[in-house]
């Protein structure tokens, strides 16, 4: 009998964890060179057919100096967004972003970016920087879709 309660317990708590699809809250990656913490987050993990998709992408000065972030041949930030179908960047699409940024310590720089109807299919968004001691470093998120449930 006690065994038929734990075996019940674990199903229905199978059952609601399915049901509200983890995925559906934001992707998140992480990482740091040393003097600057990259964070991007992606609202879903799975989306739905028509669905807004908003993207975060921040970079935060963690060192104890200021610092100036400079590129001749591309912007410092940028979030890319790549699938088999389709290559899209956040400054071709808002007609903006920088060859230089001055951080103090403890400063951040934040790009937004929200796309609508995204096709079926397997995407992968990439925030990157460029960095003074690594050159250029990246965070990556990948979402998907699938008939999300609530």
């Amino acid at each position: 009998m006690r065994k038929l309660r734990i075996v019940s317990i674990f199903i229905i708590a199978l059952f609601l964890i399915c049901a509200c699809n983890p995925l559906r809250g934001p992707v998140v990656d992480e990482r740091d060179d040393g003097k600057i913490l990259g964070t991007l987050i992606v609202s879903c993990g799975k989306y739905n057919v028509g669905e807004m998709v908003e993207v975060t992408f921040t970079i935060e000065n963690i060192s104890n100096e200021p610092l100036l972030l400079e590129r001749e041949d591309a912007f410092v930030q940028d979030i890319i967004l790549a699938s088999t179908l389709t290559e899209r960047r956040w400054s071709d699409e808002v007609g903006e972003g920088f060859q230089a940024l001055y951080l103090e310590p403890g400063e951040s720089s934040k790009l937004e970016w929200e796309i609508e109807n995204l096709d079926t299919n397997v995407h992968t968004f990439v925030g990157y920087w460029w960095s003074a001691n690594i050159r250029e470093v990246e965070v990556v998120v990948i979402i998907e879709y699938g008939p999300a449930r609530y």
